[in-house]
């Protein structure tokens, strides 16, 4: 059974969308504006990102978020006694987080750690840990098997003693040991040091302020694991070992993030 359609009708001059929802058929349906063109190129945009669907039409003609019991794992094109065309077809696999919502468990995230605590507040995922131990939280990535890119953007909210640290795994293995990369302080400038597979220190710019937003990106490539910080590319170490998750985690530090990304390359 489908659980989800969305369906133009022409003769009502409508989007309908049907979708089953806790065992039941259910539908909404968008009057579009009188000048719409049928004949013309319109972009449908659907996002499932792991029980979340977000559909949208020409980016306002239609908007619509819903929550299945499932993941939505096929997509299909049809027509129903018209001929359609489709002037081109695109499916990223990945998803990116800009955290708009409270729906953590919704989108995969678990917190895998005893300690810590981790909530959406004003578009941002906060991970705050007072302890020597490290607090987790992951989620699915569907991009084990090839290359990636993981890009995230964070800021260092506060911190509570000597050592602290924070970080990523791009490839984590919840029952085994994961590769990380953390951001420590060293001497005068920070560095960005992998640890858990190659060992090796990236000093960050100069210019780095922990307490405003940056951005970093790992593109894993082949066997290697190309480093970013913005425009700035560190370095690059040997690829981590296939995982099915990423993790970020917080040890004695609260870390704020607005965006996470991965995307299949």
């Amino acid at each position: 059974t489908d659980a989800l359609n969305f369906l133009l009708a022409p003769s009502s001059n409508r989007a309908v969308v049907s979708f089953r929802e806790n065992g039941e058929e259910g539908n909404e349906t968008f009057v579009l504006a009188e000048d719409f063109d049928f004949g013309a190129v319109h972009l449908l945009r659907i996002e499932v990102d792991n029980l979340s669907v977000n559909i949208s039409l020409d980016d306002n003609a239609v908007r619509l978020e819903k929550t299945f019991p499932t993941r939505v794992s096929r997509i299909a094109l049809y027509s129903e006694s018209a001929q359609a065309a489709f002037s081109g077809f695109a499916l990223t696999v990945g998803f990116e987080d800009l955290f708009e919502n409270a729906g953590l468990e919704t989108r995969g995230w678990r917190i895998i750690s005893d300690g810590g605590e981790c909530r959406i507040d004003s578009r941002n995922l906060l991970l705050s840990n007072r302890n020597q131990s490290d607090a987790i939280i992951c989620r699915d990535a569907p991009v084990a098997d090839g290359d990636y890119e993981f890009a995230v953007n964070f800021r260092l909210l506060e911190t509570s003693g000597a050592v602290f640290s924070f970080g990523f795994c791009p490839a984590f293995d919840e029952n085994g040991k994961s590769a990380f990369f953390a951001i420590e302080p060293g001497g005068a400038n920070w560095n960005l040091k992998a640890a858990g597979g190659e060992e090796k220190e990236f000093p960050l710019p100069a210019s780095f302020s922990p307490d405003v937003f940056h951005q970093l990106r790992f593109l894993k490539i082949g066997e290697r694991m190309i480093l970013q910080f913005e425009a700035e590319t560190l370095g690059e170490t040997k690829a981590p070992a296939a995982g099915e998750k990423i993790a970020i985690f917080a040890r004695n530090a609260s870390v704020a993030f607005d965006m996470m990304r991965v995307t299949k390359l």
